[in-house]
Protein backbone atom coordinates (compact mmCIF):
# COMPACT_ATOMS: atom_id res chain seq x y z
CA UNK A 1 0.00 0.00 0.00
CA UNK A 2 1.36 3.44 -1.29
CA UNK A 3 2.39 5.74 1.73
CA UNK A 4 0.50 8.85 0.78
CA UNK A 5 3.30 11.14 2.74
CA UNK A 6 6.04 9.83 1.16
CA UNK A 7 8.82 11.89 -0.32
CA UNK A 8 12.33 11.49 -2.13
CA UNK A 9 14.88 14.24 -2.94
CA UNK A 10 17.05 13.74 -5.37
CA UNK A 11 19.88 16.11 -5.80
CA UNK A 12 21.86 16.16 -8.82
CA UNK A 13 25.27 17.85 -9.70
CA UNK A 14 28.83 16.79 -9.83
CA UNK A 15 29.66 19.91 -7.10
CA UNK A 16 28.03 17.85 -4.92
CA UNK A 17 29.89 14.24 -5.32
CA UNK A 18 33.01 15.69 -5.75
CA UNK A 19 32.98 17.80 -2.40
CA UNK A 20 33.11 21.10 -3.89
CA UNK A 21 30.00 22.30 -2.18
CA UNK A 22 28.17 21.13 0.93
CA UNK A 23 24.14 19.89 -0.15
CA UNK A 24 22.64 22.14 2.08
CA UNK A 25 19.20 22.12 -0.62
CA UNK A 26 18.43 18.56 0.43
CA UNK A 27 19.13 19.44 4.41
CA UNK A 28 16.72 22.53 3.82
CA UNK A 29 13.83 20.68 1.92
CA UNK A 30 13.92 17.53 4.62
CA UNK A 31 13.67 19.90 7.25
CA UNK A 32 10.32 21.93 5.73
CA UNK A 33 9.04 19.02 4.19
CA UNK A 34 8.85 17.26 8.15
CA UNK A 35 7.70 20.47 9.26
CA UNK A 36 4.97 19.99 7.27
CA UNK A 37 4.32 16.82 8.14
CA UNK A 38 5.65 14.73 5.07
CA UNK A 39 8.01 11.79 5.56
CA UNK A 40 11.57 12.26 3.33
CA UNK A 41 12.48 8.56 2.94
CA UNK A 42 15.31 8.77 1.05
CA UNK A 43 17.81 11.55 -0.55
CA UNK A 44 19.92 10.53 -3.30
CA UNK A 45 23.00 12.30 -4.90
CA UNK A 46 23.71 11.98 -8.14
CA UNK A 47 26.47 13.67 -10.84
CA UNK A 48 24.80 15.46 -14.47
CA UNK A 49 24.45 12.26 -16.07
CA UNK A 50 21.39 11.52 -17.97
CA UNK A 51 21.34 8.03 -17.38
CA UNK A 52 22.20 8.19 -13.76
CA UNK A 53 19.01 10.49 -13.14
CA UNK A 54 16.59 8.36 -15.19
CA UNK A 55 17.31 5.20 -13.47
CA UNK A 56 17.10 7.40 -9.94
CA UNK A 57 13.91 8.98 -11.01
CA UNK A 58 12.08 5.78 -12.49
CA UNK A 59 13.36 3.63 -9.16
CA UNK A 60 11.82 5.94 -6.63
CA UNK A 61 8.58 5.67 -8.83
CA UNK A 62 8.42 2.26 -8.71
CA UNK A 63 9.04 2.20 -4.79
CA UNK A 64 5.73 3.85 -5.23
CA UNK A 65 6.90 7.25 -3.74
CA UNK A 66 4.63 9.97 -3.79
CA UNK A 67 6.72 13.16 -4.64
CA UNK A 68 9.85 13.20 -6.06
CA UNK A 69 11.86 16.63 -5.48
CA UNK A 70 14.67 17.23 -7.48
CA UNK A 71 17.32 20.30 -7.25
CA UNK A 72 19.61 20.91 -9.74
CA UNK A 73 20.26 20.75 -13.51
CA UNK A 74 17.63 23.27 -15.21
CA UNK A 75 20.01 25.39 -16.92
CA UNK A 76 21.61 26.28 -19.78
CA UNK A 77 24.57 24.44 -19.75
CA UNK A 78 25.62 20.97 -21.71
CA UNK A 79 25.78 19.40 -18.06
CA UNK A 80 22.32 20.31 -17.10
CA UNK A 81 20.13 16.79 -18.07
CA UNK A 82 17.42 17.48 -15.52
CA UNK A 83 14.52 18.07 -18.02
CA UNK A 84 16.06 15.87 -20.44
CA UNK A 85 15.54 12.79 -17.68
CA UNK A 86 12.01 13.24 -16.68
CA UNK A 87 11.07 13.57 -19.71
CA UNK A 88 12.68 9.83 -20.81
CA UNK A 89 12.18 8.52 -17.55
CA UNK A 90 8.48 9.18 -18.04
CA UNK A 91 8.07 8.97 -21.72
CA UNK A 92 7.18 12.16 -21.87
CA UNK A 93 8.07 14.77 -25.57
CA UNK A 94 10.10 17.99 -24.63
CA UNK A 95 7.79 20.59 -26.53
CA UNK A 96 8.86 24.02 -26.66
CA UNK A 97 6.61 26.57 -24.30
CA UNK A 98 6.18 29.54 -25.84
CA UNK A 99 5.43 31.36 -22.97
CA UNK A 100 8.30 30.37 -21.30
CA UNK A 101 10.76 31.38 -23.91
CA UNK A 102 9.09 34.75 -23.98
CA UNK A 103 9.60 35.06 -20.18
CA UNK A 104 13.11 34.29 -20.67
CA UNK A 105 13.58 36.09 -23.31
CA UNK A 106 11.79 39.05 -21.69
CA UNK A 107 14.39 38.14 -18.77
CA UNK A 108 18.46 38.52 -20.51
CA UNK A 109 16.93 41.53 -22.53
CA UNK A 110 16.42 43.16 -19.33
CA UNK A 111 19.63 41.88 -18.53
CA UNK A 112 21.29 43.46 -21.74
CA UNK A 113 21.81 39.89 -23.22
CA UNK A 114 20.10 37.73 -25.99
CA UNK A 115 18.31 34.78 -26.48
CA UNK A 116 21.15 32.07 -27.71
CA UNK A 117 21.14 28.37 -28.17
CA UNK A 118 21.50 27.30 -24.81
CA UNK A 119 19.42 29.91 -23.49
CA UNK A 120 16.51 28.32 -25.59
CA UNK A 121 16.98 25.15 -24.34
CA UNK A 122 15.42 26.04 -20.82
CA UNK A 123 12.05 26.21 -22.37
CA UNK A 124 11.81 22.82 -23.82
CA UNK A 125 9.47 21.30 -21.29
CA UNK A 126 7.72 17.68 -20.86
CA UNK A 127 4.57 17.41 -22.08
CA UNK A 128 2.00 17.80 -19.57
CA UNK A 129 4.16 19.74 -17.27
CA UNK A 130 3.31 22.59 -14.81
CA UNK A 131 5.52 25.40 -15.15
CA UNK A 132 6.94 26.74 -11.67
CA UNK A 133 8.07 30.84 -12.33
CA UNK A 134 11.45 31.43 -11.45
CA UNK A 135 11.19 35.14 -10.29
CA UNK A 136 14.88 35.12 -9.33
CA UNK A 137 16.73 33.29 -11.95
CA UNK A 138 16.26 32.10 -15.48
CA UNK A 139 15.20 28.40 -15.47
CA UNK A 140 12.00 27.50 -14.56
CA UNK A 141 10.82 24.90 -12.59
CA UNK A 142 8.42 21.83 -13.37
CA UNK A 143 5.59 19.37 -12.11
CA UNK A 144 4.66 16.37 -13.76
CA UNK A 145 1.95 13.70 -12.36
CA UNK A 146 2.92 10.47 -13.68
CA UNK A 147 1.36 7.30 -12.54
CA UNK A 148 0.18 8.56 -9.16
CA UNK A 149 3.87 10.40 -8.65
CA UNK A 150 4.30 13.60 -8.52
CA UNK A 151 7.33 14.85 -9.92
CA UNK A 152 8.71 18.56 -8.74
CA UNK A 153 12.17 19.52 -10.16
CA UNK A 154 13.59 23.03 -8.90
CA UNK A 155 16.37 24.74 -9.19
CA UNK A 156 20.20 24.22 -7.64
CA UNK A 157 20.78 27.59 -6.77
CA UNK A 158 19.36 28.02 -3.00
CA UNK A 159 17.76 31.25 -2.76
CA UNK A 160 15.86 30.06 -6.11
CA UNK A 161 15.26 27.01 -5.31
CA UNK A 162 13.82 28.37 -2.09
CA UNK A 163 11.40 31.46 -3.20
CA UNK A 164 9.74 28.86 -5.49
CA UNK A 165 9.42 26.13 -2.93
CA UNK A 166 7.51 28.68 -0.51
CA UNK A 167 6.10 30.41 -3.02
CA UNK A 168 4.36 27.31 -4.61
CA UNK A 169 5.10 24.07 -3.99
CA UNK A 170 3.89 24.41 -0.71
CA UNK A 171 0.41 25.26 -1.87
CA UNK A 172 0.79 22.05 -4.37
CA UNK A 173 1.72 19.44 -1.11
CA UNK A 174 -0.19 21.36 1.79
CA UNK A 175 0.26 19.82 5.21
CA UNK A 176 -0.44 16.49 6.02
CA UNK A 177 0.28 15.78 10.32
CA UNK A 178 1.82 18.25 12.78
CA UNK A 179 5.29 17.12 13.41
CA UNK A 180 5.98 16.60 17.31
CA UNK A 181 9.80 16.28 18.40
CA UNK A 182 11.01 17.19 21.99
CA UNK A 183 14.94 16.63 23.11
CA UNK A 184 15.75 15.63 26.66
CA UNK A 185 19.25 15.18 28.44
CA UNK A 186 20.18 12.49 30.37
CA UNK A 187 23.28 12.29 32.50
CA UNK A 188 24.51 9.43 34.05
CA UNK A 189 23.49 6.30 31.89
CA UNK A 190 25.90 5.27 29.00
CA UNK A 191 24.55 5.17 25.39
CA UNK A 192 24.46 1.37 25.76
CA UNK A 193 22.94 1.01 28.80
CA UNK A 194 20.38 3.08 27.60
CA UNK A 195 20.28 1.38 24.32
CA UNK A 196 17.73 -1.52 25.43
CA UNK A 197 15.12 0.81 27.24
CA UNK A 198 14.90 2.84 23.83
CA UNK A 199 14.10 -0.31 22.01
CA UNK A 200 11.07 -1.33 24.39
CA UNK A 201 9.77 2.43 24.23
CA UNK A 202 9.42 2.49 20.78
CA UNK A 203 7.80 -1.19 20.60
CA UNK A 204 5.53 0.03 23.55
CA UNK A 205 4.67 3.36 21.94
CA UNK A 206 3.15 3.06 18.29
CA UNK A 207 4.50 5.69 15.75
CA UNK A 208 7.28 7.36 17.61
CA UNK A 209 11.18 7.53 16.56
CA UNK A 210 13.40 7.96 19.40
CA UNK A 211 17.19 8.70 18.55
CA UNK A 212 20.33 9.12 21.07
CA UNK A 213 23.62 11.18 20.80
CA UNK A 214 26.24 11.07 23.03
CA UNK A 215 27.40 14.73 24.16
CA UNK A 216 30.52 16.25 25.00
CA UNK A 217 31.17 17.73 28.19
CA UNK A 218 33.92 19.15 30.56
CA UNK A 219 34.43 16.67 33.73
CA UNK A 220 33.70 12.88 33.96
CA UNK A 221 29.71 13.60 33.65
CA UNK A 222 28.36 10.68 30.77
CA UNK A 223 25.51 13.14 29.03
CA UNK A 224 23.03 11.87 26.40
CA UNK A 225 20.56 14.01 24.11
CA UNK A 226 17.39 12.51 23.62
CA UNK A 227 15.64 13.35 20.16
CA UNK A 228 11.95 12.06 20.15
CA UNK A 229 9.68 12.65 17.29
CA UNK A 230 6.66 11.83 15.51
CA UNK A 231 3.97 12.69 13.19
CA UNK A 232 0.83 11.10 14.68
CA UNK A 233 0.08 12.72 18.09
CA UNK A 234 -1.84 16.10 18.99
CA UNK A 235 -0.44 18.35 21.33
CA UNK A 236 -2.18 16.79 24.53
CA UNK A 237 -1.54 13.46 23.30
CA UNK A 238 2.28 14.48 22.59
CA UNK A 239 2.65 15.60 26.39
CA UNK A 240 1.42 12.24 27.83
CA UNK A 241 3.96 10.26 25.35
CA UNK A 242 7.24 12.57 26.79
CA UNK A 243 6.11 11.64 30.59
CA UNK A 244 6.06 8.10 29.96
CA UNK A 245 9.53 8.20 27.94
CA UNK A 246 10.57 10.10 30.95
CA UNK A 247 8.55 7.81 33.80
CA UNK A 248 10.28 4.58 32.01
CA UNK A 249 13.96 5.90 31.70
CA UNK A 250 13.29 6.73 35.47
CA UNK A 251 12.30 3.29 36.73
CA UNK A 252 15.16 1.62 34.09
CA UNK A 253 18.06 3.69 35.80
CA UNK A 254 16.97 5.37 38.08
CA UNK A 255 20.70 7.21 39.24
CA UNK A 256 20.03 9.40 35.81
CA UNK A 257 19.23 12.87 35.68
CA UNK A 258 16.59 14.04 33.05
CA UNK A 259 16.27 17.40 31.99
CA UNK A 260 14.14 19.10 28.76
CA UNK A 261 15.69 20.94 26.20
Amino acid sequence: MMDNSVVEIISIGEELLIGKIVNTNAQWIAKRLTDMGWRVRRITTIGDDVNEIISALREAINRGTKVIITTGGLGPTFDDKTIEAISKATNRILKLDENVLREIEGKLKRRGRTLSEPAKKMAYIPEGSRIINNLIGTAPGIILEYEGTTIIALPGVPSEMEDMFEREVIKILGFKHKFQEKELTIHNVPEAELAPTIIELMKEIPDIYIKSHPKTELGDKITLKLHIYSQKYEDKDWNKVIEKVKEKIREKHNYCEIKEI
